[in-house]
């Protein structure tokens, strides 16, 4: 009885009640700095992160914790320990990914507690051409109209998409209530990005290059919206499944719709692409979000997410970001062990998996397969001026009209003009044309990237070369093409590398001094515009630049004739003649020949005294 007493006296006390509790703060943005008040209530203070802390303290006072990062979190005297989140001041759709071209828009900014309303926000419109703003609701509203649709020519069918294409415009908002101020960035896009593939997310907008197009077979009891304009028509899947659609011409297009986490991903299994999924295990872009937030190479993991995981932020599409807001899961701050800490359906849509690119629909029929090809896939990514300037630079070389004329496309001359002529010259993948609607899509990045496949450093193709003193994996992949060899060819390398002519007397190979073997191709060459930057020219010659020689003028070319390159002569010939004729190709065939290699031209010239003045006409 004694014993009982005691104890209830002990709890009337307040005997039975611990003594401290522990408080752990998380916060979307930086904390800052904490204060709380009362001050005596804090016992300790222990900052794992930027964005996260733990606090230990006194138990049975109400506590209120001030930070640099959102509103003020309030802690009633009975509150149990456990772990609170720092509202920020105010939230805001980061992104608006397909308003639509022309479009009106509205972005409505949430206030993150009663507090944060009595503020005010400033808009200014950092990127973007949008039409005059209208800011109301002390500013937490702002409405805008989306810029018009470029006026340029669509390729047939699903039209590729990239940062640079898809019209964005960048809005920065400022919240202040005189003492505190927080920033928040929105991107308001009027189309989502899209790699020209007929495989896609279901509810991803797309363009459809061509007139007068319409549903043909739909999948039972799914629907879609279907608009056409003029020469194009946008395409929205409301549901998964395959879309047979049909254009003016009768010419149809086959897409299928899923979600990203729907996506069976087995890609790899035996019997299909296991070779391909082997070499994408230790490919950097399979590993990117991984190496993000293992090794903290990005300071903040979000900015990567859009890129370096599947999926379209603000999209539905069981993306990462998508799953990431659903699963109401933060990421866990970078370093080593964070990728663990990812729920597992996040680590599977981490990284530039299979679906990233090749869609998280059903794999194209064979005929549609060439889409793959295209640059409008890896430019979803890697055309975002001014940090990835690649593909723009590859849109104004010569290799992005490299089968702008139809003949290019047949015969031998699509072994190098060609994407998918060059990878089934190699043996990569049988030969799939785009069809005649197409057109031409240049020799885009496939033709040197092998993201499935043996590769050196940046994913460069591994080829074979019969070419000594090529340094690096880029130049032999230049000589592949731009060298003499079965298939005819351009002759820049031999040029070069001072080999390839033949003695016209005696038929014994004509070789010379190659100043510049050792820079190669891309030690002048801008691999993907392929101009030269004449700084690198002066870096060993000077201000003067290099002496270039004169050579002989070999004038245009007859209609009906062949280029110089496209001609298969023989450099064994029977007599001094054929074999003068064959330097006189070679010479020809590089334009440059005189700036690659001016003694080698020249004694090239000299060889070639022996050849007619003026091509033949007809067939080589």
């Amino acid at each position: 009885m004694r014993s009982a007493r005691l104890v209830a006296f002990l709890l009337l006390a307040g005997c039975g009640r611990p003594a401290e509790r522990s408080v752990e703060l998380v916060s979307e943005t930086p904390l800052g700095a904490l204060r709380v008040e009362p001050e005596a209530a804090l016992r300790h203070l222990d900052r794992v992160g930027p964005r996260r802390a733990r606090l230990r303290l006194k138990a049975g006072t109400a506590v209120t914790i001030h930070s640099e990062a959102g509103c003020p979190v309030e802690l009633p005297a009975g509150e149990a320990s456990g772990r609170r989140r720092v509202q920020p001041w105010i939230r805001v759709e980061p992104v608006l990914p397909q308003v639509g071209w022309g479009r009106p828009f509205a972005v409505q900014v949430e206030p993150g507690c009663e507090a944060a309303r009595r503020g005010q926000i400033h808009w200014r419109q950092l990127t973007g051409q949008a039409s005059p703003l209208k800011r109301s609701e002390r500013g937490f509203r702002i409405e805008g109209r989306m810029p018009p649709r470029p006026r340029r020519a669509l390729p047939w069918g699903v039209v590729p998409v990239s940062p640079a294409t898809r019209g964005t415009v960048v809005l920065e908002a400022t919240w202040t209530d005189g003492r505190h101020r927080q920033r928040r960035t929105v991107e308001v896009h009027a189309a989502a990005r899209a790699t020209g593939l007929p495989s896609l997310a279901v509810g991803q907008r797309v363009t459809l290059g061509g007139s007068g197009w319409h549903l043909v077979d739909p999948p039972p009891g799914q629907r879609a919206i279907l608009g056409n304009a003029g020469d194009h028509a946008e395409f929205l899947p409301l549901g998964p499944g395959r879309w047979v659609l049909e254009d003016g011409a009768g010419r149809r297009l086959r897409l299928s719709a899923l979600r990203h986490d729907a996506s069976p991903l087995d890609c790899g299994r035996a019997g299909c692409h296991a070779e391909a999924a082997q070499h994408f295990r230790d490919n950097p872009m399979g590993r990117a979000f991984y190496v993000d937030l293992e090794t903290g190479r990005t300071p903040d993991p979000t900015c990567a997410l859009a890129c370096h995981t599947v999926g379209e932020p603000g999209l539905p599409d069981g993306g990462f970001v998508h799953l990431l807001r659903t699963l109401d899961a933060p990421l866990p701050p970078p370093g080593p062990g964070a990728w663990a800490k990812l729920p597992r359906v996040l680590r599977r849509a981490g990284g530039v998996g299979c679906t990233a690119c090749h869609g998280p629909g059903s794999i194209p029929e064979r005929d549609a397969r060439w889409a793959v090809l295209r640059v409008g896939l890896c430019a979803t990514c890697h055309d975002a001026p001014p940090r990835y300037r690649t593909v723009g630079a590859w849109r104004k070389s010569a290799k992005a009209g490299s089968d702008a004329d139809p003949s290019t496309r047949a015969g031998a001359c699509a072994g190098c003009h060609t994407v998918w002529g060059y990878l089934d010259r190699l043996g990569v993948r049988k030969a799939t044309p785009p069809p005649p609607q197409v057109g031409g899509i240049g020799l885009g990045c496939a033709t040197c990237h092998a993201p499935h496949g043996p590769h050196a450093e940046r994913l460069l193709r591994t080829v074979p070369s019969d070419l000594p003193g090529l340094p690096t994996a880029a130049d032999r992949l230049c000589a592949s093409c731009h060298a003499s060899g079965p298939w005819a060819g351009a002759s820049q390398a031999n040029l070069v590398l001072g080999v390839g002519g033949v003695e016209p007397a005696t038929g014994a190979p004509l070789e010379g001094p190659a100043p510049h073997a050792a820079a190669g191709c891309v030690g002048c060459h801008d691999p993907h515009a392929l101009d030269v930057d004449p700084q690198r020219c002066t870096a060993c010659h000077g201000t003067e630049g290099p002496e270039v020689p004169p050579l002989p003028s070999f004038g245009a070319v007859p209609r009906g004739v062949p280029p110089w390159h496209g001609r298969p002569d023989a450099a064994a010939g029977s007599d001094a003649a054929a074999r003068a004729a064959w330097n006189r190709r070679l010479l020809a065939a590089d334009p440059a020949a005189a700036v690659h290699n001016p003694a080698y031209a020249q004694r090239l010239a000299r060889a070639a005294a022996l050849a007619p003045e003026r091509p033949r006409a007809g067939p080589p």
